[in-house]
């Protein structure tokens, strides 16, 4: 039996995908940002509380998994997703930015 897991918030954010330009590149957490993995960077001032927690997203009735191994660029309040995490939850949806809703496991 697969377990139900109940959150007690979700929480509105917005949703980006990763730049091209960071493909295997060192992220904050030290790990490797590759775009094929399910993967997260969180704006830094969330940083410090979801540095390797695991996030569920949630759009148009679908939803991913993902692990949070980055932050954003400075000012930013997007979550990037990486390619993979973002095909998986918008079917590659256009525009590149997306309003969904978050929960932490």
């Amino acid at each position: 039996m697969t377990p139900l897991l109940i959150f007690a918030t979700l929480t509105p954010v917005f949703i980006t995908t990763y730049h091209s330009k960071y493909d295997f590149r060192t992220t904050k957490s030290g790990a490797i940002y590759d775009p094929r993995k399910l993967s997260v960077a969180v704006p830094r001032p969330k940083w410090s509380t979801l540095k390797g927690r695991v996030l569920v997203f949630h759009y148009e009735g679908r939803s991913v998994t993902v692990r949070v191994t980055d932050t954003c660029g400075p000012g930013v309040r997007n979550y990037d997703l990486s390619r993979a995490a973002w095909d998986a939850l918008t079917r590659n949806a256009y525009p590149s930015r997306v309003k969904g809703l978050m929960g932490v496991e």
